[in-house]
Order: structure tokens, then C-alpha cells, then sequence
């Protein structure tokens, strides 16, 4: 059943598990107010009708993120239908967690790519993107039967070594949406329809004809949650 699924399932994944992690976005942070010398502003979408947040990352912090997805994959080699539906059935687990319930969960996302939970001037750093890269972790971890203790303080650092099997055999785990987007553009792997994915297996891959008419159709925009 799984080689039947259409290529485009990790994907439309993604945007499945950053619909988990929009809960109980507060105290929202628009670009502007955030360090303009950051390298990456990136406006990101919680709650409908909730602020927009800015993801600012600096060019010391998205080298030692580059760095670490970088690194040699280490384990053993696991299908991407199931790695994807494995994340989605993990992510399930973290409904209803947010930066009030539990916060050290929320914490954790972030720090898997060693983003703090706030920003120097107190306003939060949006975690919806961190949290894909962080379920599809522990969803690698729990096929593979690695230790995946949520409880554990290193968890974020443990968790951090499974990314580049996760980037092998799914997608690019990014705090950033825009670079999780680029990096599934890159591969041939990314497919929309308007501001929204296909999810009909019959609408062909990038490279067919009905997905180029629907990529040559579409305007897609960065803020993708």
C-alpha cells in the first residue's frame, strides 16, 4: 500500500504536522520589530486571526544549522511514505502543547536547532517549522528503535543526530518554512496547487506535464503554514 502513495505525501506531511504546532501562538512579533540585521526574517502563521511572528535567524545560527544537516547519515535507511505517516502519527502526541502547556516541550523544538524560546527584547521565536523537524525526528528515532526520551535534558542534541537520516530519507528539517519549501523545490518533490498542495496522486510530479501546468499556475508564498 505505502509504494502506491503519491510522492508528494512528505510533503503535504509538513504542512499537516505545522497545522499541530500552530496552537496557542501569543504575543505575536512582526518582522518589524525584530533585529533588522538578522540574515533570515521570515514571517510565520500560527492561529487564523492570531499575529504574524518573525523567525530571525543570524548568520552564526543558520551556519551551525547548515553545519549539522550537513553531516554524514548515519542510520539505517527507512522508506519516505512511512517515515512521513510515522510523523504524523507521532506528532499527534504533541496536540495541545503550546508556549503555555507544556512550554518545555515548545523549548525543545527550538532547540533542536539551537534557537532560543525568546528573543533578547522578550518576544517568542515561532516554533511551528521547528516542531516538524523535531516530531520527524523522534518518529525516525521510534522506527529505528532509537533512545527517543522526551524527558531526557539532551533530548534537542540527541534528536539533533537523526536529522540528516530524516533529510535522506524524507525532507530538510529547517526552523525556516521558506527553506523547507526551497529545499523540496530543489528536489523535485514539491507540488502545489494555488496556495495549497494537491494531494490527488493523479496530478503528476514537477517534472510531468500536469504538474508543470500547475507549478506554471501558482504563486507560492514563503508563508506556507
Amino acid at each position: 500500500m505505502l509504494k502506491n502513495l503519491p510522492t508528494t505525501v512528505y510533503i503535504a506531511a509538513a504542512l499537516m504536522l505545522g497545522a499541530f504546532f500552530s496552537g496557542a501562538v501569543r504575543g505575536g512579533n512582526p518582522a518589524s520589530v525584530v533585529n533588522q540585521a538578522a540574515d533570515l526574517i521570515e514571517e510565520q502563521m500560527g492561529d487564523p486571526g492570531m499575529p504574524r511572528e518573525a523567525l530571525a535567524l543570524d548568520n552564526e545560527t543558520e551556519k551551525n544549522i547548515q553545519e549539522f544537516l550537513s553531516r554524514p547519515s548515519r542510520g539505517p535507511k527507512i522508506a519516505r511514505p512511512r517515515l512521513a505517516l510515522a510523523a504524523l502519527d507521532v506528532a499527534k502526541s504533541h496536540i495541545g502543547n503550546s508556549r503555555e502547556n507544556p512550554a518545555t516541550r515548545v523549548k525543545q523544538y527550538l532547540a533542536l536547532f539551537g534557537l532560543p524560546f525568546q528573543y533578547p527584547d522578550g518576544t517568542y521565536v515561532p516554533f511551528c517549522a521547528a516542531g516538524v523537524g523535531f516530531v520527524s525526528a523522534q518518529a525516525y528515532r521510534h522506527i529505528t528503535r532509537q533512545p527517543s526520551n522526551l524527558d531526557d535534558s539532551n533530548t534537542p542534541l540527541i534528536f539533533r543526530d537523526s536529522l540528516t537520516d530524516v533529510k535522506r530519507d524524507w525532507t530538510k528539517a529547517h526552523p525556516s518554512c521558506r527553506e523547507m519549501m526551497k529545499a523540496s523545490q530543489d528536489a523535485g518533490t514539491w507540488l502545489s496547487s494555488g496556495p495549497f498542495l494537491s494531494l490527488d496522486a493523479g496530478h503528476g510530479g514537477p517534472n510531468t506535464e500536469a504538474g508543470a501546468k500547475a507549478g506554471s499556475e501558482e504563486k507560492i508564498s514563503p508563508r506556507w503554514h
